[in-house]
């Protein structure tokens, strides 16, 4: 029987240690399950955060290329009126200086007829002058000063007539 006590004893103190045992394999499990589904569920967290963080940086270049068009095309706007101020502003300028340039030409017109017909009054009185005058007239029109000959020519003219009054 020693045998069967043996057995008796060793079982009453295997029974104790395999139910403990048991419950710490059972407990274990548990854990183990519920680590599992933790990490499930993290991962089920991640996958999801991913995808947001990834949807979020799509829309946030979307965002960015639409600003940048948006502020390109405000950009555009801006350079198309100040240039259409510039044009409207140089073409009254233009505008001006034509008016003004005009207005020049028929003044140095109004200049050219007036000496034309200045010139020839004096050359009609010119035709009713002795022939020393009409020189001196002649030299004067085209503003020089005439030939000393013509002083000479002059001077004795002016002697004769002297002499000849004094006689």
């Amino acid at each position: 029987m020693e045998g069967s006590s043996n057995e008796e004893e060793m079982e009453s103190v295997l029974l104790p240690n395999f139910d403990l045992i048991y419950q710490e394999n059972a407990i274990t499990e548990i854990e183990l399950l519920k680590s599992n589904s933790n990490s499930n569920a993290e991962l089920k967290i991640r996958e999801a955060l991913q995808f947001t963080s990834h949807s979020l940086r799509q829309e946030n270049e979307r965002l960015t290329r639409l600003q940048s068009e948006s502020l390109h095309n405000l950009a555009d706007q801006e350079h198309k009126k100040s240039m259409d101020l510039l044009k409207r502003d140089y073409m009254t300028k233009v505008g001006d200086l034509e008016a003004q340039i005009r207005i020049v030409l028929d003044y140095e017109v109004m200049i050219s007829l007036s000496t034309a017909y200045a010139f020839e009054d004096m050359a009609n009185r010119c035709l009713y002058l002795s022939l020393q005058d009409a020189v001196v007239c002649w030299y004067t029109q085209k503003s020089q000063l005439p030939p000393l000959w013509w002083f000479w020519y002059r001077a004795n003219a002016i002697s004769q007539l002297e002499e000849v009054e004094e006689e």
